[in-house]
């Protein structure tokens, strides 16, 4: 056709057949795509052909208006267009609402695809996705088995069923496909990743073990295979283990808000505040490129890790910027109480005692409580010296309606008191009995 419409000079017809092969090239010769070739990818190269037809279109729609302008009035002719435009209106928009009715959702779309191809092993293994995205894992495993018996080294639906055979928990029967896409693709990390899960889950952990590590040895940067290991350690105890695991997911393809949350944590388990703060800031990040959430749940989301952030700079020594953030916090929740203590307990770590307990005093004054607000009042009059005024408060505090184990730490609070009041007036010294007298009253306390 091509060839004919260059010899003849048909100068549309040759612009449109060309643009059509020369935009399709890349989609459809030897240059490889691991895609599927889909309505999309057609799009620019149809700007060609469907200029001709559209130029078809015209030129017929000419002829024949030029026809019955021979035999017709002005009136009929009229209408014989609008009817004209009508009918390819009305086609036109049919077959768009029929075809939009297919990309409505994926079930939709793969299952108009099974109908049209059914023995195709990658339908159905999409179809089962489908499926398994909203839930139904029971109608997504035949699917599944259909494309493993249409092509059995296609290993995709090795991998999704097993992870459909998990949800409805038939263990064995998942470990076992998994072994069978393993058998026929060793370089699989996937499967190696998730039969070690179910490994864990079932508490093979030297099994769960070597396929982590094989899975980590095929892809060194697969974060889910390194936060699995992270997980197992974690279970065993093997606390260094298990933080250095999380560590390497994070610094792999594992960036997500969760991974980011628990390498963070296990950071403060152990102590690494540095590694805790990089761990919460990229949370922070991580959470920012999220599109899949509420705006509600993103606020609230956002709110904890800063408040993680803030307590971790201040265990960190890092005064300054703990109290930064957390002022930040009370600007976004005025009647957040841990916001206006913290920001409390950092005033009184620089000694800044009238300061902070003004702040103490603010933080009681919100509808709910830190109950360790109460206890700081007290330790800043004792630090300014009003050993009189924290014994007052203290006594009237220890008569209110309050939990047991916030009357205990009232009681051990004027333990310490008398203590320390006692140091101040002796110039640092006490004796034996003294601080026998404070122990014992300590005990008491503990004892309740």
């Amino acid at each position: 056709v091509l060839y004919y419409a260059v010899k003849k000079r048909h100068t549309f017809f040759t612009f449109g057949l060309l643009w059509f092969f020369i935009a399709v090239a890349p989609r459809s010769t030897i240059i490889p795509s691991p895609e599927m070739i889909v309505d999309y990818k057609t799009y620019p190269a149809s700007i060609g052909v469907l200029f001709l037809i559209s130029v078809l279109l015209v030129k017929l729609a000419t002829y024949v208006l030029n026809l019955a302008m021979e035999h017709t009035s002005a009136l009929q002719l009229a209408t014989r267009r609008l009817g004209l435009i009508g009918v390819m209106l009305t086609v036109v928009g049919f077959t768009a609402y029929e075809r939009n009715k297919v990309w409505s959702s994926a079930e939709a779309f793969w299952g108009d695809i099974i109908v049209k191809a059914p023995l195709k092993a990658r339908v159905h293994n999409n179809y089962g996705v489908s499926l398994a995205e909203q839930g139904d894992y029971n109608a997504a495993i035949p699917h599944y088995l259909r494309a493993i018996e249409l092509d059995r080294y296609y290993s995709d639906p090795l991998n999704n069923v097993s992870v459909s055979y998990t949800h409805i928990q038939d263990y064995e029967k998942a470990i076992g496909t998994l072994t069978q896409a393993i058998g026929l693709f060793p370089g699989y990390p996937e499967a190696h990743n998730n039969r070690g899960s179910i490994e864990l889950r079932l508490k093979r952990y030297e099994e769960a073990e070597v396929d982590f590590h094989k899975a980590i040895a095929l892809r060194p940067h697969y974060g889910k295979a390194h936060y699995n290991l992270g997980r197992m350690y974690n279970e065993l105890g093997y606390k260094e283990q298990a933080w250095e695991a999380f560590r390497n997911a994070t610094r792999g393809d594992l960036d997500t808000v969760d991974g980011f949350h628990t390498y963070a944590q296990m950071s403060l388990q152990l102590k690494k505040f540095d590694a805790a703060i990089e761990g919460f800031q990229s949370q922070l990040k991580a959470l920012a490129l999220r599109h899949d959430i509420t705006p509600a749940k993103r606020a609230e989301t956002h709110e904890s890790i800063l408040f993680n952030l803030a307590n971790t700079h201040f265990m960190n020594k890092e005064l300054e910027k703990a109290e930064n953030i957390y002022k930040q916090l009370v600007f976004m929740d005025p009647n957040e109480p841990r916001y206006i203590h913290n920001i409390g307990e950092v005033q009184f770590t620089r000694h800044e005692f009238p300061v902070a307990f003004e702040t103490f005093q603010k933080a009681i004054s919100l509808p709910s409580t830190v109950p360790q607000s109460h206890i700081r009042i007290a330790d800043c009059l004792v630090e300014m010296k009003r050993y009189g005024d924290a014994r007052k408060y203290l006594t009237h505090m220890l008569q209110q309606d309050a939990p047991a184990d916030f009357k205990k730490s009232l009681q051990a609070e004027l333990a310490r008191l008398d203590l320390q009041e006692k140091l101040d007036v002796n110039n640092g010294k006490v004796t034996m009995d003294d601080v026998g007298q404070t122990m014992a009253a300590l005990s008491e306390a503990k004892r309740g």
